[in-house]
């Protein structure tokens, strides 16, 4: 069973994927989504330098298979030289984005799991 996690610590933000699976989990293809438009790179979506920060991509072309209990990070961003106000605002612009995981068991079954980064967004009214 694939997850998708989010991490909001002192020195990191992250948006990662796990397989709590018993088998491998072979990954189809991920997407981020804002506003109505889709895309495989969550960068498009995120108006910081992107050497600020790890993102990573999955298409029908890139395939990625997690072990399980295997867990990879799709965006992070170290913040411990950002003030608080520049936090606040990073997981603002994660917050209005959302994710979807196309995944396969090794019997071929096809699962999805889908989130909204609006978790980033838990402090503010």
């Amino acid at each position: 069973m694939g997850q998708i996690k989010f991490v909001d610590q002192k020195t990191q933000l992250a948006v990662q994927i796990e397989n709590c699976g018993l088998g491998p989990m072979i990954i189809e293809s991920l997407s981020f989504s804002k506003e109505g438009k889709v895309s495989s790179k969550i960068d498009e979506y995120l108006d910081l330098d992107s050497r600020s920060f790890f993102s990573a991509s999955i298409d029908s072309e890139i395939k990625k298979v997690l072990t399980p209990n295997g867990q990879m990070d799709v965006f992070a961003k170290n913040v411990t030289s950002l003030t608080p106000e520049e936090i606040d605002l990073v997981r603002g612009k994660l917050s209005i984005i959302d994710v979807r995981l196309v995944y396969r068991d090794i019997y071929n079954n096809q699962f999805v799991a889908e989130r909204s980064l609006q978790w980033f967004s838990r402090h503010h009214s």
